[in-house]
């Protein structure tokens, strides 16, 4: 069955134009893509590009606070925004009849916003809440730990949230600054997909920015130098558990390998079946959950695998998946587990697709981080035509055991003696190359490890403390 046709279209100004007919529920979804993500901010701006997720909402000179959303809103409709490392979008789903209503909202809050001093102060009071949420998370302040440890240089290590120095600052010349650098044609992309007139949506969105002039705003990111050894961290905070994430730098959404890697995130950690999931939680019962993923943004993103566990158990655990990462590398996947996993991205996808916020999502990700909404098609078909060299080559080249991050947040006043160079030498220790010493490869649970000497001769240990007898066999 071929994709529905899209619109795309160009205005003189530079103003993407995305839309999508879909007629199969009487509604729409209607979105506003900034490319300005907290990877562009500047010294000092760190959070302004999140921070404008909140002040867009709040009054323009048409509308006062609270009439954006409640206008979508009144109509039965839903209004919101998000903020990534890239983009900074704003979105609406209404009833088919309200699509252009909804446009006209979004556009209003983009084009019109007062940025009242008063409001300025309420909301970074809203965000110093949120940033201290975060902190009062386990899995976010891992996951940024995480990012810190992998991009030393790049501007992805910075919290998209940014920090409360940088928050407490901001006054309305700065955002009013930032708003005008970035938020303009050239960088903005109207994506709108549901139960409309693609022709009279078009024509709305040309006359809403016929007036707008292109700016001079270009993004200027420091590249980051590939990692020459394993690098760790441990934190210690008030929480009750311990979680941990390994991480390995791959590629953005636009390369031909991105579409392999997120499929070999199925295999490895994606739902029961995954080796993670049977061979680190059900079988050596190591961890209580875990999870692997790719995530893939404009610039290259990173591999992970994340994990909730007793931090007693960190070493062994840390062992354990790059056990399983390495059997990916050496080994390969099997037919069977390839189709398996096939099976269900595909069908993630399919799920993913059934609302037409989603469908609008997609479109506009693929266009704003890999250069061309068509691109979603090719990705799929990489997903299809997949094979077990495909995934191997892929674990071979990403998922090097001299490129792994750790990072671990443990329960204050718990396992007193673990630290980040414990954490390190789990990593160099755990199957990863021949480093002049033995190293474990290839296991199905923690009891069992497997060395290659220097020689070529393989050596298999079983550790059975319980029983003060040694048995070895030639």
């Amino acid at each position: 069955m071929s994709a529905p046709r899209v619109h795309h279209e160009q205005l003189p100004n530079g103003l993407t134009v995305l839309l999508r007919e879909s007629r199969r529920a009487p509604v729409a979804a209607v979105q506003i893509w900034a490319g300005v993500g907290s990877a562009d901010e500047r010294p000092g701006e760190e959070g302004l590009a999140h921070f404008h997720e909140h002040m867009l909402f709040k009054g323009t000179e048409r509308r006062g606070v609270g009439e954006v959303a409640g206008e979508v809103e009144g109509v039965g409709g839903r209004i919101n925004a998000w903020t990534s490392y890239d983009l900074t979008v704003y979105h609406a789903t209404a009833p088919s009849e309200a699509a252009l209503p909804a446009l006209d909202v979004l556009v209003d809050a983009l084009r019109n916003s007062v940025f009242d001093p008063a409001e300025i102060e309420r909301e970074i009071e809203v965000v110093l809440e949120e940033i201290r949420r975060s902190e009062d998370s386990p899995h976010q302040v891992c996951g940024q730990a995480l990012f810190e440890q992998v991009f030393r240089k790049h501007a992805y290590r910075a919290p998209i949230l940014g920090t409360r120095e940088s928050v407490a600052s901001f006054d309305r010349a700065r955002v009013r600054a930032f708003f005008e650098r970035w938020y303009t044609p050239e960088n903005l992309m109207v994506v709108a997909v549901g139960d409309f007139d693609p022709a009279e949506l078009a024509g709305a969105v040309r006359d809403a920015f016929a007036d707008a002039r292109p700016g001079q705003a270009r993004r200027k990111r420091t590249r980051e130098p590939a990692a020459e050894a394993p690098r760790g961290t441990l934190l210690r905070r008030p929480f009750e558990r311990a979680c941990l994430e390994l991480g390995w730098p791959v590629t953005g959404l636009a390369h031909a390998d991105t579409p392999l890697l997120d499929l070999l995130g199925f295999v490895l950690g994606e739902g029961e079946s995954s080796r993670l999931v049977r061979r680190v939680k059900e079988r050596a019962a190591l961890v209580d959950r875990i999870e692997a993923f790719a995530y893939t943004p404009l610039d290259p993103g990173i591999f992970g695998v994340a994990a909730d566990l007793d931090p007693e158990r960190a070493e062994e655990a840390i062992a354990a998946m790059l056990v399983e990462t390495e059997r990916l590398r050496r080994e390969g996947v099997a037919d069977e587990e390839l189709e398996k996993a096939r099976t269900n991205f595909l069908a993630n996808e399919h799920f993913e697709r059934e609302s037409v916020g989603e469908q609008a999502r997609k479109l506009g990700s693929f266009h704003a981080l890999a250069g061309d909404w068509r691109r979603e098609e090719a990705y799929l078909e990489a997903v299809r035509r997949a094979t077990p060299e495909d995934l191997r080559r892929v674990a071979r080249d990403y998922l090097e055991p001299d490129r792994v991050a750790v990072a671990a947040v443990v329960p204050e006043g718990s396992a007193p003696s673990l630290d980040a160079v414990r954490l390190l030498e789990a990593a160099r220790g755990a199957p990863a190359r021949d480093r002049g010493r033995a190293a474990p490869r290839g296991a199905p649970g923690p009891a069992l490890r497997s060395y290659q000497l220097p020689n070529g001769v393989e050596l298999h240990v079983e550790r059975r403390p319980e029983v003060p007898v040694v048995a070895l066999r030639g």
